[in-house]
């Protein structure tokens, strides 16, 4: 049955009810009761009997509320909690997503640094070289995932001779060698890993 139908027939069948327990609270005792009961000149007696019935149908109705308005509740307290859910599973998905593009983002930037690095450390200008050598140091501390890559770059650009006309790089060399041994001998957190 489509929601629209339902809906127009659960609001008849509501209309239908209410004036059908209006109806009995009216007209109930002496349908229930008529024998007994009299039409004119009624006696406290008579007062008694339509009193207690019309009691009896107001307690009946207002338990009806009653249950409605809990089956109402119930119902919304379980939409609601299906709503709970399904915007838990949401966010458990956007801060996995969240998570996902910061090691992106993180990685991204590691490459940034690495080729910046590297630059550096073909340059011809000393100072330069030594900035190389110190990001590439600061990468190697940061990311756990290229502490190895860092290590064979540096050594083969300590192993490599100097090209021919240019002045030899054993400065920045000798430099890398002795902070790499006080880095290896060091027992502090960013100590290198070979």
């Amino acid at each position: 049955m489509k929601p629209h139908t339902r809906r127009l027939v659960l609001t008849a069948v509501g209309v239908a009810a209410a004036l059908a327990y209006i109806l009995l609270l009216w007209r109930g005792p002496w349908w229930v009761d008529g024998p007994h009961l009299r039409k004119s000149g009624l006696q406290p007696a008579d007062g008694v009997v339509i009193t207690g019935f019309r009691t009896t149908l107001v307690a009946l109705g207002a338990g009806a509320v009653a249950a409605l308005g809990l089956f109402y509740t119930h119902r919304t307290h379980r939409h609601a909690e299906k709503l709970y859910e399904h915007s838990q599973e949401q966010f458990a998905h956007a801060r996995e997503k969240d998570r996902e593009q910061v090691t992106l983002t993180r990685e991204g930037q590691v490459t940034e640094r690495y080729v910046e690095a590297i630059k550096l450390l073909g340059s011809g200008n000393l100072h330069e070289r030594l900035g190389g050598i110190y990001s590439l140091e600061r990468i190697m501390n940061d990311s756990e995932r290229d502490h190895r890559t860092v290590i064979e770059v540096l050594s083969a650009f300590v192993r490599t001779p100097p090209q021919s006309g240019s002045r030899p790089n054993r400065g920045a060399a000798g430099l890398w060698t002795m902070s790499l041994r006080s880095h290896l001998t060091s027992s502090s957190p960013t100590s290198w890993r070979p």
